[in-house]
């Protein structure tokens, strides 16, 4: 019997940056523009969560087989006790990704300054991967700042957060407000990267030595 291992957010942040060329070398006639910046955000929440899962995985297999190998009395009971952490990490969501990650890492997932865009940026995809309407009311003030109401108590706070960035564009003479646009796009795909890169280095050395992740995609 062959072991077959396919890790496919390898994939997506190689598709992510096939994207943005094609993008970029297409220009802003590109009648594409939105669905690819659409697919570009999708893409790097799903990054994201093959990365803490693997993490996580890596981790509940280090310190199961180091137990295995221990004198500890009762291997049977510390087998059934990583198999179900296996089986719980397979059917997480990305909330309890977290949660088991910081268990087994020590690493405090949510503890730095690009955990706020990582949570606008899995709002943002959970209001796009569905397709349904996206519905909100945007004001120009004297000032020229742009207020946003919506009865959608999820939405609300990313267009407030991408506006406070200067990502969004009012078009169409200051009747839509753009913030499915390539700023906006970018803005996630190198948040993502850092953030990444940010958790491996807080990682131990040891763990570098054997781990499966390729920082390679990320770094460069």
């Amino acid at each position: 019997m062959h072991r077959n291992h396919y890790i496919p957010y390898y994939n997506n942040l190689q598709f992510i940056k096939w994207l943005i060329g094609e993008r970029d070398r297409i220009g802003d006639k590109n009648p594409d523009l939105t669905s690819q910046n659409i697919s570009i955000i999708i893409n790097c929440c799903t990054v994201l969560e093959g990365f803490i899962y693997t993490v996580t995985k890596d981790f509940i297999f280090y310190e199961f087989r180091n137990s295995s190998n221990s004198t500890i009395p009762n291997k049977e009971l510390i087998t059934r006790i990583f198999n179900k952490y296996y089986e719980e990490l397979d059917r997480a969501q990305w909330s309890s990704y977290t949660e088991l990650f910081t268990l087994f890492t020590d690493v405090g997932i949510k503890s730095n300054e690009h955990w706020q865009t990582i949570g606008h940026m899995f709002s943002m995809r959970n209001q796009l991967v569905h397709g349904n309407e996206i519905e909100f009311f945007m004001n120009i003030k004297q000032n020229g700042k742009v207020s946003i109401t919506s009865d959608n108590k999820k939405l609300r706070p990313v267009l407030e957060f991408l506006i406070s960035k200067n990502l969004t564009t009012v078009i169409n003479d200051g009747e839509s407000l753009d913030f499915i646009n390539s700023k906006v796009s970018n803005y996630f795909f190198r948040k993502l990267c850092e953030y990444c890169i940010f958790i491996y280095d807080q990682l131990s050395s040891d763990y570098h030595k054997k781990s499966t992740i390729d920082m390679f995609e990320f770094r460069n």
